[in-house]
């Protein structure tokens, strides 16, 4: 590239790096068309602060482990490059029906990356009601994840629906690029998503931040060294991953794990790539004179990866009625989305507890089963009842006949009997036993804990000042994680190895003291 024509291009690319709350420039032309469905103000009147909340709370997390900043990045790049930006990488899979999560590259990604996702889609919809999409949520945590670590802001282009569908492992296989690929295969790949070899280049400098695993680069290292290796490098490498079925991992950028800057291709030009796919870049003409370029000039590496997110942003969204707006980012909305447990209408109508438990989404898909189809002869709290099983039954449980016949009360109990009533987080069995007594039950039934979430004030006494001696240690750092104090407002499933799925798991977890 000459270098009047380096000029034209700065100056036409420096005019996306906005603020994400500032106006467009008439630049904006020289990007990328939006996809239809897509704009940058997209959710601007209808929720206005959908992006102080993300970026407020990504950096009260980044506080306490920016590391996860590397796997929100790479949950968008891996849910873009498979099926399109339509957040389908979120939706967790079975044994039964392996999904995304369950393909090999994806096995790597964070499951903390999930929980924030999810957390956020919580607080947005909390804020704003059930109409931002948690392909968005993921796309906007990419952008602020990059924002914050030290790399260029940039203005993300909103609207995305959530797809209906996962892709399978396969087709997970044949999309994401491979570790050990080099440049041909890597133009391929992103030619078949409409990314050219800038952009193939640009996206790689997310490698500037992140971890890479032994088994993604011991190839280079057994039985025989990679010549193109640098030879402090390869040692220290060694010393992490000493024999090729080591488990360990190292920074993908030696020098600034942390930070997001041009250090990535500083290191490809030392010969200090931790993947093929990186250290091919400036092995390969095609496109060693870019990784020069952009080692050379962090502001223009910068410009280059936003103007590349944004192309990478558009693969294939799903806009529209093609997708829905998930009221869980891992599981696919249903006609009855469960959170029944308990029963009382904001309005006073005493229909259960339909919507001070529920989100007001929730109650939205709960209401398509009333009139016109039959008229106004089915209770609230028969809907409510029937409801609850169906959620049961399509988590995976059990299906059985519901009896019938329910009249919605008059008036609802206060906020004391409400409390005097429902059994307590922190109750212990005698306590548990006599409140189920009181309602006549056979015996207690804690087995709804076996989907949904827990938030953090309702555990973090079993953690702060000191740690419940039945928490098995493992389990109870991963919740010092999601809770790193007793203030903290985030949220993990109630069941940490099948969330989504009804079975006899949550006992599992019971006995491995979790």
């Amino acid at each position: 590239m000459s270098s009047s024509a380096s000029l034209i291009f700065l100056v036409l690319i420096s005019s996306f790096l906005l603020g994400s709350h500032s106006s467009l420039t008439s630049a904006q032309t020289t990007l990328p068309p939006l996809v239809a469905g897509l704009s940058y103000d997209f959710h601007t009147t209808n929720c206005p602060s959908l992006q102080t909340i993300i970026r407020d709370y990504l950096r009260e997390i980044f506080n306490s482990d920016i590391g996860v900043a590397a796997a929100l990045l790479r949950v968008h790049f891996h849910d873009c490059f498979v099926q399109g930006c339509d957040g389908s990488v979120l939706l967790a899979g079975s044994a039964s029906g392996p999904g995304e999560q369950q393909a090999p590259p994806n096995l790597t990604l964070r499951a903390r990356a999930f929980v924030i996702i999810e957390e956020l889609r919580n607080r947005i919809h909390r804020a704003c009601g059930a109409i931002v999409s948690c392909s968005d949520i993921a796309a906007l945590s990419a952008r602020d994840a990059v924002f914050l670590s030290g790399g260029p802001d940039y203005r993300v282009p909103l609207g995305r629906r959530d797809g209906l569908n996962f892709a399978t492992v396969n087709a997970t296989l044949a999309n994401l690029p491979f570790f050990g690929s080099r440049v041909p295969q890597l133009t391929a790949d992103f030619a078949a998503k409409n990314l050219d070899v800038n952009d193939l280049v640009a996206l790689s400098g997310g490698h500037t931040i992140g971890r890479g695993s032994c088994g993604s680069f011991v190839g280079r290292l057994f039985p025989t060294r990679d010549p193109t290796l640098e030879t402090t490098f390869a040692d220290n490498l060694t010393r992490v991953c000493p024999t090729n079925t080591s488990t360990g991992f190292t920074p993908l950028d030696v020098r600034t794990p942390n930070n997001f800057d041009n250090q990535y291709y500083v290191d490809l030009v030392n010969r200090q790539g931790l993947f093929t796919s990186d250290q091919d870049l400036f092995t390969d003409n095609t496109t060693a004179p870019i990784v020069t370029s952009f080692a050379n000039n962090q502001t223009l590496f910068f410009e280059r990866f936003a103007f590349s997110m944004l192309k990478m942003g558009m693969i294939n969204v799903t806009t529209g009625a093609q997708g829905e707006i998930r009221t869980n980012c891992s599981a696919r909305n249903t006609a009855a989305t469960t959170y029944l447990t308990t029963d009382v209408d904001q309005q006073g109508k005493n229909a259960g507890i339909l919507r001070d438990a529920m989100a007001q989404s929730c109650l939205l898909g709960l209401r398509v089963v009333r009139p016109p189809a039959c008229g106004a002869l089915v209770s609230c709290s028969d809907i409510a009842t029937l409801s609850a099983r169906d959620a049961v039954f399509l988590s995976g449980g059990p299906d059985y006949q519901v009896p019938l016949g329910r009249r919605d009360g008059l008036d609802f109990a206060t906020e004391n009997a409400t409390l005097a009533n429902l059994p307590f987080f922190g109750s212990r069995v005698p306590q548990l036993t006599a409140d189920f007594a009181a309602c006549n039950s056979p015996g207690f039934r804690p087995c709804s804990s076996r989907i949904g979430r827990g938030n953090c004030g309702s555990f973090v006494g079993r953690l702060y000042p000191t740690r419940g001696p039945t928490l098995e240690t493992t389990f109870a750092n991963n919740l010092t994680r999601v809770c790193p104090t007793n203030t903290s407002l985030g949220v993990t499933p109630l069941d940490v190895r099948t969330p989504n799925n009804f079975n006899n798991q949550y006992y599992v977890d019971l006995v491995n003291r979790p």
